[in-house]
């Protein structure tokens, strides 16, 4: 009899270890499910939240890009324009240039022949010659001056169409 009782305490020892270690079991796997369960949730929620900070920089990019590509414009446009302000001032200067040094090469001759007393042919003063001469002289001022005024409104033009 004693036998038969030691069976059945070993079974109903073995029943509760049993019970308890499928109770721990079970436990355990309910913490390992809740900690999947968990992991997962927070891999969603960081994969959505790198997709859309990638979203976020991609549109930045794109901003980016697109200011470069404003700016890049502006700075041509404004290239454009400096080239064709310098054309001007260069081809106005040389024209200005070219005119002002004839009227000086002109001035000075006039300066010379004034220089020189008033004679004719017959070697008789002529006081015609020098009026004509100071007439002369009066319109190669003015044209000078009118050539000035030329190019002071060129470097007018030119600033306004830099700015």
């Amino acid at each position: 009899m004693s036998h038969g009782l030691a069976d059945s305490e070993d079974s109903s020892t073995h029943g509760r270890m049993s019970s308890l270690t499928t109770k721990f079991v079970a436990a355990k796997l309910a913490r390992d499910s809740y900690t999947v369960v968990k992991l997962h949730l927070s891999f969603d929620v960081a994969q959505k939240t790198v997709s859309y900070r990638r979203r976020l920089i991609d549109q930045r990019l794109e901003q980016l890009f697109d200011s470069v590509s404003t700016q890049h414009m502006l700075v041509a446009r404004l290239e454009r324009k400096l080239s064709t302000a310098v054309d001007l001032l260069c081809s106005s200067s040389r024209d200005l240039y070219a005119s002002l040094t004839e009227d000086l090469a002109a001035t000075r001759q006039l300066l010379r022949q004034l220089s020189e007393p008033g004679i004719n042919n017959a070697g008789v003063s002529n006081p015609v010659d020098m009026a004509s001469q100071s007439v002369c002289l009066d319109r190669m001022v003015s044209q000078l001056e009118h050539r000035f005024q030329i190019l002071a409104s060129t470097i007018s033009r030119l600033e306004k169409r830099t700015l």
